[in-house]
């Protein structure tokens, strides 16, 4: 088993605001509990497991490495594949862990991809949260979903579900509360969860057109506001068609994926000029 996880802050269990997820050393202590359990359940189940874990919130410096044991940690940033760096198709299992809604999605702190940068994300027409994002990319990689762990929002709007294995950690009642379930029994579960990992997979591939076809990806991105869309339209490949919105299309998930990655790079020079 060679098991890749990528971890995001959001949907961790307890986290309600922002302030939390940005280098507060108390909740990087509580997320990287979380996170612990579920590995130590995979390696009660499967000791020769082989892991690797993207820290994948904001600059990727949230996970407190030293905690881990025998596990293999992606951490910082630019990364080219941002999310899932280093996944390839060597791995047999994608894990979710801590994921949010796309905006829109009545989640926590629901956002997609970029909360500064972008409102919305579209593929072939489909509405895209961060989940459908890396979990696309890891079908082209021939590598399944198995798990997903955040509120209860994100998990069943999540790809896959009900069909993967999957935690909910906690509540949405509105973008900055939630009701919260006891830390004692979401570690029990993951670690529970953990032990069962591979007993579900599920592949998820792009919505197709209405031609059938998959290929190329039609894109549409909304922006956060028009300053931003002027900068990522300096990119060639994008095309403008409302102050806030551009298209444009790739022939892969990686090729989009490399794309969204530069388009949010370059938005984020508008801070430097505000």
């Amino acid at each position: 088993m060679k098991v890749y996880i990528s971890f995001d802050y959001e949907g961790i269990g307890g986290v309600t605001f922002w302030k939390e997820t940005m280098g507060d050393p108390k909740w990087n202590a509580i997320a990287t509990k979380q996170l612990k359990a579920f590995i130590e359940g995979i390696k009660k189940a499967n000791q020769d497991a082989n892991i690797l874990v993207s820290d994948s919130h904001s600059l990727g410096d949230s996970i407190l490495w030293e905690q881990l044991e025998d596990v293999e940690l992606v951490r910082g940033s630019p990364r080219t594949f941002y999310m899932v760096e280093g996944l390839d198709s060597s791995f047999t299992d994608l894990v979710l862990f801590g994921y949010h809604t796309a905006i829109g999605g009545s989640g926590m702190m629901d956002h997609s991809y970029s909360s500064s940068a972008i409102y919305s994300i579209s593929i072939n027409g489909e509405l895209l949260d961060e989940a459908r994002i890396n979990a696309y990319y890891a079908w082209e990689l021939d590598v399944p979903l198995s798990f997903i762990y955040g509120d209860k929002q994100a998990v069943e709007s999540s790809p896959g579900y009900p069909d993967i294995g999957y935690c909910i950690s906690k509540e949405a009642i509105t973008r900055f509360s939630g009701k919260m379930r006891p830390e004692n029994q979401l570690l029990k579960e993951l670690f529970e969860e953990g032990q069962k990992l591979g007993s579900k997979r599920v592949m998820v591939k792009p919505k197709a057109k209405k031609d059938g076809s998959i290929y190329p990806l039609e894109v549409e991105i909304e922006f956060a506001d028009t300053a931003r869309a002027a900068v990522a339209c300096i990119l060639p490949q994008l095309t403008k068609v409302t102050p806030r919105k551009a298209t444009f299309k790739t022939q892969t998930v990686g090729e989009f994926y490399r794309l969204l990655n530069a388009i949010t790079t370059l938005c984020s020079s508008i801070k430097q000029i505000q």
